[in-house]
């Protein structure tokens, strides 16, 4: 990463010129990084995936003799250009959980607001808990603001409401009482992630390939003395997990939910005489 950073990215301003990054992924390393860029649309960048039998200089029966001999994640890493889940990443195996859009309605949505060069993403998913609608784009606030509304009608959501995120999610939830904030600290991070994990590892939710699935394949977990710290490598976009993670969260909120989840304060909060 130093080197394309320090070196290589500069070379290519002074000639006008392009980059081709061709390998074999070993992990969620910076090869994998860069290839993530590509899939989740940053401007300037696409990512393909060839396997081996798209070659057609090599015979499929070796590849069908590679695919007896080896470990399963070493051929698919190998031969079918799929990184190896490493320790850093701490959804596992996301197959199982890929899949069409669905068509039905959606029952909630989860949206993680942009900040600087961030991309806003709204999730609805259906009863199911298989994403039905995905909306990700970068705009001025009135806008954006003009967007969620549309988007989410009257179904139940949760947004983003850390920092910037404040005043901007308290506008909207004068105007949609459907609308609930979530401030993003590092326990509650933590806790609406393990939610997410807890789902993708029990196929309770169901998205499809592209964007979704790169940020998830890159995100990353490191133990802290505070805790459990979840993040997006350098570089990379974190927006489609968060507004998923928060429709997971959302979608398993009691009807009769309110508040705003900050440190020390539970999310659910049902007592009657707190607004």
């Amino acid at each position: 990463m130093e080197a394309w950073q320090q070196t290589i990215r500069p070379t290519l301003t002074d000639l006008s010129g392009d980059a081709w990054f061709l390998g074999t992924p070993k992990g969620h390393n910076t090869f994998h990084q860069l290839f993530s860029k590509g899939q989740q649309g940053d401007i300037g960048w696409a990512s393909w995936r060839l396997p081996t039998v798209a070659n057609p200089h090599i015979p499929a029966a070796d590849v069908a003799d590679a695919e007896r001999d080896l470990p399963p994640n070493v051929f698919r890493q190998e031969y079918l250009g799929i990184p190896d889940e490493n320790a850093g990443n701490p959804f596992g195996k996301l197959a199982a959980c890929i899949k069409p859009m669905s068509l039905l309605t959606p029952v909630c949505f989860g949206v993680d607001l942009a900040k600087s060069y961030d991309w806003t993403v709204a999730i609805g998913l259906d009863a199911a808990g298989d994403v039905c609608s995905y909306e990700r784009w970068q705009s001025d606030w009135k806008t954006t603001r003009s967007r969620i509304l549309a988007l989410v009608n009257g179904w139940p959501t949760l947004i983003d409401s850390t920092g910037v995120g404040d005043p901007i999610v308290e506008d909207l939830t004068r105007i949609r009482p459907n609308i609930t904030g979530f401030k993003f600290t590092a326990p509650s991070k933590q806790q609406l992630m393990e939610g997410l994990v807890a789902a993708i590892h029990q196929q309770t939710v169901g998205f499809p390939d592209g964007a979704i699935v790169a940020e998830l394949e890159a995100f990353q977990y490191e133990y802290t003395k505070s805790g459990v710290r979840y993040s997006a490598p350098d570089g990379l976009h974190d927006d489609c997990v968060c507004a998923l993670a928060l429709a997971v969260r959302q979608i398993g909120a009691p009807k009769d939910w309110c508040g705003v989840v900050d440190i020390g304060r539970s999310f659910y909060d049902n007592d009657e005489d707190d607004d």
